[in-house]
């Protein structure tokens, strides 16, 4: 059921940003994170979705999925300038975002 959610949130998305040339993202689920996924959407391996993921770890958040949409301004920002840029969007979008804490019941 969440995994579906997830995916309804991504096509909302990517309809509302039509332009953007990437909907990089990662998500977690579960009370031990078992479920998770990054996915980079095109971007060189590991340079998109590890970064989200990562930030997802630092905040030690759960049931949660972050998407950082990129739109190409025409410049190349290589490897390491896109794994930071999507760092920190996706450290900036945890900590401006009210964060939830529920006991979770069901394993």
């Amino acid at each position: 059921m969440q995994i579906l959610i997830i995916t309804k949130n991504l096509e909302f998305l990517k309809k509302q940003h039509y332009n953007a040339r990437h909907w990089c993202y990662a998500w977690q689920l579960g009370k031990k994170h078992e479920k998770y996924r990054a996915n980079d959407d095109g971007e060189p391996i590991n340079s998109a979705g590890t970064p989200i993921y990562g930030q997802l770890q630092a905040f030690e958040v759960t049931n949660v999925l972050v998407v950082v949409v990129r739109y190409f301004g025409g410049t190349k920002l290589g490897i390491g300038g896109l794994i930071k840029a999507y760092k920190t969007a996706a450290k900036l979008a945890l900590e401006n975002s009210e964060i939830i804490q529920k006991t979770i019941k069901k394993d």
